[in-house]
């Protein structure tokens, strides 16, 4: 069993370590030799622990979104597509699927119905 003590610093290289792959959980685990089970345990026991662990997602979010802003002044078209169709949606920068029938035609749909109330409920449909 471990003292509080090395629990502690095991948390502490943890976290370290969970920067360094930007918030991978998997990766972080190996590098400070614990099994995952572990840091969930941790993060379900330990809110000062999980808190951290949000933290560093955040950080890992902020970074991430950065780069994007960097690629987006230097012109990247694919990352002003990208920024618009998830930042802009408000003004029109969405992607839709039109659903239709065989050759463009209409959508034909046939529901089963096993009692009154669902035979109802399709009807209102």
């Amino acid at each position: 069993m471990l003292n509080t003590i090395d629990t502690i610093d095991i948390k502490r290289r943890l976290l370290e370590n969970l920067r360094l792959t930007m918030g991978c959980v998997a990766e972080a685990c190996r590098a400070t030799c614990i099994s995952r089970s572990t840091f969930y345990d941790y993060c379900k026991e330990d809110p000062a622990f999980k808190q951290a662990v949000e933290d560093i997602d955040e950080e890992t979010l902020d970074f991430a979104e950065k780069k994007l802003r960097d690629h987006i002044a230097k012109d990247n078209v694919v990352a002003n597509i990208f920024f618009l169709k998830t930042k802009a949606k408000r003004r029109g920068y969405v992607e839709r699927q039109e659903i239709t029938g065989n050759s463009g035609g209409p959508l034909n749909v046939t529901f089963n119905v096993s009692s009154e109330e669902e035979q109802g409920a399709v009807e209102e449909v």
